[in-house]
């Protein structure tokens, strides 16, 4: 069953519409479930502003600056994670809605494409 996020601030559910990312935002919701640790990437390393990517074939590096879309519902979840401490019921909360964001959007599913290891909430 497909659990509706909900807005953490007011306690109800996020529209759909917030759900839905452009399709050019997976490096974007990756890297959220990367530094939230729902996925464990080891070649990818995330910061609040960078994102660097080692590439396994070449070993060439690319990074991504300023990639945090705080406008974006799974952004602003993100960061709000990185100010929580992770052993708190908060941040368990904000990864539970995170989840729900990533699995609706399909990056549980790409990742585990890509070979990534998926953390339980």
């Amino acid at each position: 069953m497909l659990q509706v996020p909900l807005n953490l601030d007011t306690k109800t559910p996020m529209p759909v519409a917030a759900l839905v990312a452009p399709a050019t935002s997976f490096e974007h919701d990756l890297a959220c479930a990367i530094i939230l640790q729902l996925v464990e990437a080891p070649h990818i390393a995330v910061s609040p502003d960078v994102i660097s990517k080692r590439d396994l074939t070449t070993g060439k590096v690319s990074t991504t600056v300023d990639w945090l879309q705080a406008g974006d519902p799974l952004g602003a979840m993100t960061f709000r994670g990185i100010n929580v401490h992770k052993s708190t019921a908060d941040y368990r909360e904000l990864c539970e809605a995170a989840s729900a964001i990533l699995t609706q959007r399909g990056v549980f599913t790409k990742a585990i494409e890509m070979g990534l290891k998926i953390r339980a909430v």
